[in-house]
């Protein structure tokens, strides 16, 4: 006799209208479309990938430095064309793993303009890749009708949540630290803000950092329960259309905010957004078909993930110092928008017992100097790059120092490497602070 409760599989796999899956996929390939040939209309392609020279890739890309240059236009010409497949639902397959494969490596072949918002695109790309998508209001689906379906089962909705849930929590967590508190980053943030017509002036006002500190927390804490409930969804809804279409005004940050506005959609009961659609007509039920042995899998990759994405954001945690002065375990943990950092930093090459002291501006691009000099991970890549370089000129033994002092929140500047420290003579550690690197000073 059945006890009545209901476990895991129930909620997974019980069926409902796949609509708001796939209004979703039509909202992210359009989003995407912009993106992408966005990036070449406003000249990011230009200054991130075509007038440098080298880009900072994460470690084990550096392979992907061959595609410098003008064919990176080509690059997001195709990933804006995958764009549309995805958006249009034409084959579909084919247009979301090619997007998801170039949205990844424009990704990871360039760290200087990271961005929690770039990775988050990445992770959605990827888990489309596996989902029953583009089966209904898709050409996919008016080709070929057997491919036809309006009922699926309800994980993929409730893995997009609990991945959403989980960028919100983090980002809300993150920011209860001293100097997010006392507005600070949001201060020098505003003063940047002064020459924006019309709202430039407001922004100037000096209870404005402060509201927008507290309102950042609150919002980010707050917003996934609220979505979820029923008596206060219309009110979140109202509240993130209104803090999103804010913060693309003020922050400029590309497609985020509607794009995770778009996510909205997924905290309507299915059947609710299927009247929407339809119109409240009747229709007639076609599910999604899989195999029931599939179901294991499902499940367990599911729970996998979403630990996954609950663990990578708490790793900073068990890594000695802070963070915030360190940057070891930043990455991949929805820090965003947390802190502004200014550095100096003189590299010094000791090449065969001549010392060579290194002009950044040479070597780098205007938006590349600041994060050589504030990041850890890229004065270790930027080491590498010198010793080739100096190898490359006939050089034999060589050495590598950085003498660089940061700026953390407005503070003033203090001394953020060991300048005696060669870099070339250790390794990267992958779970811990790096040698060269001193102690917070505060």
């Amino acid at each position: 006799m059945s006890s009545g409760k209901k476990g895991l599989n129930h909620y997974l796999f019980q069926q409902e209208s796949n609509a708001p899956l796939e209004l979703f996929r039509i909202a992210f390939g359009f989003l995407m479309l912009a993106e992408a040939w966005g990036a070449i209309a406003t000249g990011w392609v230009r200054e991130t990938f075509v007038d440098v020279s080298y880009t900072f890739p994460f470690f084990g890309f550096g392979w992907t430095q061959f595609m410098l240059g003008t064919p990176m236009y080509f690059f997001f010409i195709v990933m804006g064309i995958f764009a549309i497949g995805v958006m249009l639902g034409y084959k579909y397959k084919w247009s979301i793993i090619g997007l998801a494969i170039l949205w990844s490596l424009s990704y990871l072949m360039q760290k200087t303009h990271y961005n929690n918002h770039y990775y988050l695109v990445m992770l959605v790309c990827w888990i489309f890749a596996f989902l029953p998508v583009a089966k209904r209001f898709s050409i996919d689906s008016i080709r070929n009708p057997g491919t036809y379906a309006n009922v699926i089962p309800s994980w993929p909705r409730f893995l997009l949540i609990g991945l959403i849930a989980i960028v919100y929590f983090f980002a809300a967590i993150n920011k209860i630290y001293p100097d997010w508190l006392k507005a600070m980053p949001l201060e020098i943030w505003m003063s940047n803000k002064a020459h924006y017509p019309i709202i430039g002036g407001f922004l100037q006002q000096d209870w404005i950092p402060m509201i927008m500190a507290q309102s950042g927390i609150w919002f980010d804490l707050l917003i996934v329960p609220a979505l979820l409930w029923k008596r206060t969804r219309w009110l979140a809804v109202f509240a993130s259309v209104g803090f999103h279409l804010f913060n693309s005004a003020v922050f400029q940050i590309g497609i985020f905010p509607y794009f995770a506005m778009a996510f909205i959609v997924f905290f309507f009961p299915p059947h609710q957004i299927e009247k929407l659609v339809t119109k409240g007509k009747s229709f007639d039920i076609k599910p999604y078909q899989y195999s029931i042995k599939k179901r294991p899998y499902i499940k367990w990759g599911f729970i996998g993930f979403l630990s996954i994405m609950l663990i990578l954001p708490v790793r900073h945690h068990f890594i000695p110092e802070d963070v915030l002065w360190t940057e070891a375990g930043h990455r991949l943990s929805w820090r965003m928008m947390l802190r502004t950092k200014a550095g100096i930093a003189q590299f010094h090459v000791i090449a065969d017992g001549e010392k060579h002291t290194i002009s950044t501006r040479q070597r780098l691009a205007r938006h590349q100097i600041n994060d050589v000099a504030t990041k850890p991970d890229l004065m270790y890549t930027f080491s590498r790059y010198l010793e080739k370089e100096f190898s490359e000129r006939g050089y034999t033994e060589i050495e590598v120092y950085v003498d660089a002092s940061i700026s953390v929140n407005g503070r003033e500047f203090k001394q953020f490497t060991d300048s005696e420290f060669d870099l070339l003579s250790t390794k990267w550690n992958y779970f811990g602070n790096q040698k060269w690197v001193l102690p917070r000073p505060w």
